[in-house]
């Protein structure tokens, strides 16, 4: 399926997953979890931006979108409050097409169109070793986004790493993610390097624009095989035990990473046998794994997560 306006991105830094999106002229709909998709609607008139610190006059006039509603096949759409200063939402011209693409949506997920990547190089070689950003559309020059990769959102900062543990030089109290970050930003070294890649279709990369890059990098192609499928490097580190790290924290996430298209089936498998243990993670992203190679292995875990959320929704409503 590629119909015009249904793409998905995916969502970096930390990588949580992919955004659906469904696109028209003057509205869009975001979707984190393929079944609720909050619409927004460009303003037909141009807004002013407020003055710093509600000082002098508005910076500058331009159309911007505001959130309208969050609508789902069981629920229809349930509206937000919304600003008099935009009007009557309820009227807007881009509404009725945004609602009807919305009814008749094709099944997610949806193909992926942030080919332009920025990724960290490895110090040395200047091989891609995590992937922070990603777009739609060619980077313009402008100031990179910060050049630091993380690895956990506020909202899930539990990983552990069994090795980690069994080791016992970790500080007392010191976050398993924070070490892996760390590990991270000495194998990049000082100082930062990244690059933007053009993916093509095959999986391999035309270097773009960077930031400290070594000569003859810009225009340099990569095969497929050089940008790490899981988004971070797993081979290459200086030691056995930062290599066990990098793997405990690719099975912690493969929930996630099952959501990426164009995984190697036998990764896909791995991360499948990951997953389970990880049943309420894999049922909230469940509508955006676009292949299951073991179904025998993950709906058991789709149907234990099933069970608990059942007890514990409201009038056994399954999000």
């Amino acid at each position: 399926m590629d119909e015009p306006g249904f793409f998905s991105v995916r969502r970096l830094n930390p990588f949580q997953g992919t955004l659906q999106v469904v696109q028209g002229e003057q509205a869009r709909a975001f979707s984190l979890d393929g079944a609720r998709w909050q619409v927004q609607l460009l303003t037909e008139k141009p807004l002013a931006d407020p003055p710093w610190g509600g000082i002098g006059r508005p910076l500058h006039r331009q159309r911007r979108y505001f959130a309208y509603g969050v609508w789902s096949a069981r629920d229809g759409m349930k509206r937000v409050p919304v600003d008099p200063v935009v009007g009557d939402p309820s009227r807007h011209p881009a509404l009725p097409a945004m609602l009807e693409r919305l009814e008749r949506l094709p099944e997610p997920p949806f193909p992926a169109r942030d080919r332009f990547e920025l990724w960290l190089l490895a110090e040395g070689d200047g091989e891609p070793l995590a992937l922070i950003a990603s777009r739609t559309h060619p980077p313009e020059p402008a100031p990179p986004p910060a050049l630091d990769w993380w690895p956990v959102s506020t909202e899930d900062t539990a990983f552990h790493s069994e090795s980690l543990a069994a080791a016992g030089d970790t500080p007392p109290g010191t976050p398993h993610w924070q070490v892996l970050a760390e590990q991270v930003r000495r194998r990049v070294g000082q100082p930062v390097r990244a690059q933007w890649f053009r993916r093509e279709a095959d999986g391999s990369g035309k270097g773009m624009e960077g930031v400290h890059l070594a000569a003859g990098w810009v225009g340099r192609r990569l095969p497929a095989t050089a940008f790490p499928a899981t988004l971070l490097a797993p081979g290459g580190w200086p030691d056995a035990l930062q290599q066990r790290l990098v793997a405990e924290f690719t099975d912690w996430l493969a929930p996630l990473l099952l959501t990426l298209p164009g995984l190697p089936r036998g990764e896909r498998g791995r991360l499948e046998r990951c997953a389970v243990r990880r049943p309420l993670l894999l049922f909230a992203c469940r509508r955006l794994i676009p292949e299951i190679v073991q179904p025998d292995l993950v709906e058991p875990a789709l149907v234990e997560a099933q069970l608990r959320f059942s007890a514990q929704a409201p009038a056994g409503r399954i999000p």
